[in-house]
């Protein structure tokens, strides 16, 4: 598994993100940020969603995982479990290192659930 191009993709992707944010009618970003999402989950969608699915399967069984662009948008997607003492987190994919990461929402809270080796 190529770690270094998923890295770049999804550092790609969350500038790309953040510069639409600022931006909000540019059509070359959106263009630009399409172009990057198929390249990643055509690659790599299955090998990511499967990571993703064991980070569920083991620690938030009832929460429903989202698309994959979902947890790539910089804020992450919101989800339950009674594995922490934080009642609200969030999970996302983040790169350098490649890792799918933890957050409380409402109490500072962080933990790796995964990280590429």
């Amino acid at each position: 598994m190529n770690t270094g191009r998923i890295n770049r993709l999804i550092g790609q992707i969350q500038l790309i993100n953040q510069h639409k944010a600022y931006c909000h009618n540019d059509p070359l970003l959106a263009e630009s940020l399409e172009d990057l999402l198929t390249d990643l989950k055509l690659q790599y969608g299955s090998y990511l969603l499967d990571k993703l699915f064991d980070v569920y399967d083991d620690c938030f069984d009832d929460s429903e995982m989202g698309s994959l662009e979902d947890y790539l948008n910089g804020t992450g997607v919101e989800v339950e479990g009674d594995e922490f003492d934080v009642p609200h987190s969030r999970i996302s994919i983040k790169p350098f290192p490649l890792r799918i990461e933890v957050e409380g929402v409402e109490k500072k809270f962080k933990k790796v659930m995964w990280q590429a080796a």
